[in-house]
């Protein structure tokens, strides 16, 4: 049995199918009744949890009752909050269960933009120059930073609070108002490039990759 913690997801319906078909039973869990997921043919349980993505705790509460009274070969997270549930208390949920997921300090790198750019900065892995918006003092950053420059919450996916600036003034005139609706915000470099490109790998248990594949898609 597998439980899938984001039945409201798009990516949900293809992986349940997949499932389905190798012969397994697929449960679900969503914070609302009117998910893709739940309308799927191939879903065995469906479980709403009102707060799965407002409050860790009580997620995890649930998960590990959900778990102590069902039976379940592998729990999975299709999304960044989901997975951060997963990495940060797999000690624990593996008494019950099988998950897959990096451990915490590796998946903490992963999950912060600003993290991330600084691993790669720290090891001289090419990316864009990148500041932390979160204690940066915004007069100074045409001193740091060529614009256009882009901005981006550290958490956060879709290009959901993505901005380019070209001159430091609306950049200066909209910081404040970006941190109060998007969170912690990272200054990066601008890169010229007409195409983006973004790489999806599933991978085992011991992060031997499964399947890979490589998605060019357009960008601002």
């Amino acid at each position: 049995d597998i439980l899938i913690l984001d039945g409201n997801s798009s990516q949900v319906l293809p992986m349940i199918r997949t499932f389905y078909k190798l012969g397994h039973r697929v449960s679900l869990v969503s914070p609302f009744m009117l998910s893709a997921g739940f309308f799927s043919r191939y879903a065995y349980k469906r479980l709403v949890w009102p707060n799965i993505y407002d409050d860790d705790n009580d997620t995890l509460s649930r998960l590990l009752i959900y778990l102590k009274n069902n039976k379940t070969d592998l729990v999975l997270g299709l999304g960044d909050k989901t997975a951060h549930i997963l990495s940060k208390n797999q000690k624990e949920l593996a008494q019950y269960t099988k998950i897959i997921v990096p451990d915490y300090d590796t998946f903490s790198i992963a999950e912060d933009k600003f993290n991330t750019m600084s691993f790669c900065m720290d090891n001289n892995i090419p990316c864009p120059l990148t500041f932390d918006g979160e204690n940066l003092e915004i007069d100074i950053v045409e001193s740091l930073i060529t614009f256009p420059v882009i901005v981006k919450p550290k958490r956060g996916v879709g290009s959901v609070g993505v901005f380019k600036y070209l001159a430091p003034e609306m950049l200066k005139r909209d910081f404040e108002w970006i941190k109060t609706n998007f969170g912690s915000v990272i200054i990066q470099e601008y890169i010229p490039n007409e195409e983006q490109y973004t790489v999806e790998a599933f991978c085992d248990g011991e992060s031997r990759v499964k399947a890979c594949i490589v998605v060019a898609k357009s960008r601002f």
